[in-house]
């Protein structure tokens, strides 16, 4: 059972009950492993300019194989990129979230594995906030967005090749008394892990850990606990 996360900056790769082994980054500010659906490789952000408030910070985004070697930056850390994720849909194609300055809301990006800074290209509206957290392997994106017309909300969001994204809303009922956060869908896709925020107003304290039954067909989290 191999796990990857982050401890004082670094990120690692180890296997549960067992001695910690070396960091497989250092000397840097590296954030939010996230691993591919083939097992061989991580998605990650390494913070390139610090700020006390933290969506002030700009980051890389940047993939290294699970044994060290590899890394290459898929963004050119100039920006405000944060918590990398995958695709579920055989393309291994990685995600991630930026903010857009004028704004301050966060649009979704994606590039691939090899991929060059400034080759990565947006998949959803930079004019209103869409944020990316898990995926599912029929292609469906997880998303918190304020939509147009739709409004504020859970989703689940196609991506479309030469057409807008389609927004499917998720029927939860917390969705509406609050904010999800960091929610990751079980491999299953049956069960979802996320964090909740009471209110509109983001602050850092103040998150509640839960687990609820997902279910992709319906489009529904509940069961709260």
């Amino acid at each position: 059972l191999r796990i990857s996360y982050y401890c004082n900056g670094e990120i690692y790769v180890g296997e549960v009950g067992k001695p910690e082994d070396k960091p497989l980054t250092t000397g840097h500010m590296d954030f939010k492993p996230s691993w591919s659906k083939t097992g061989n490789m991580l998605v990650c952000f390494r913070r390139t300019k610090d700020d006390p408030i933290t969506a002030n910070w700009k980051s890389a985004i940047f993939v290294i194989n699970v044994d060290g070697t590899g890394f290459h930056q898929l963004t050119d850390g100039t920006r405000t990129d944060f918590n990398p994720t995958w695709t579920r849909d055989g393309q291994n194609t990685p995600l991630w979230n930026r903010k857009n300055d004028q704004t301050g809301g966060y649009y979704v990006m994606r590039s691939n594995v090899g991929g060059k800074p400034g080759q990565e290209i947006p998949l959803t509206d930079r004019g209103f906030h869409t944020w990316a957290h898990s995926c599912l392997t029929d292609g469906r994106i997880l998303v918190n967005a304020r939509h147009p017309q739709l409004g504020w909300g859970v989703y689940l969001l196609t991506a479309k090749s030469g057409a807008e994204p389609e927004y499917e809303p998720i029927n939860c009922e917390l969705g509406t008394k609050g904010q999800l956060h960091r929610a990751s869908i079980s491999p299953s896709e049956k069960k979802i892990c996320f964090e909740f925020l009471p209110g509109s107003k983001f602050r850092e304290p103040g998150h509640t850990l839960y687990i609820a039954d997902f279910d992709a067909e319906h489009r529904t989290i509940g069961n709260f606990k």
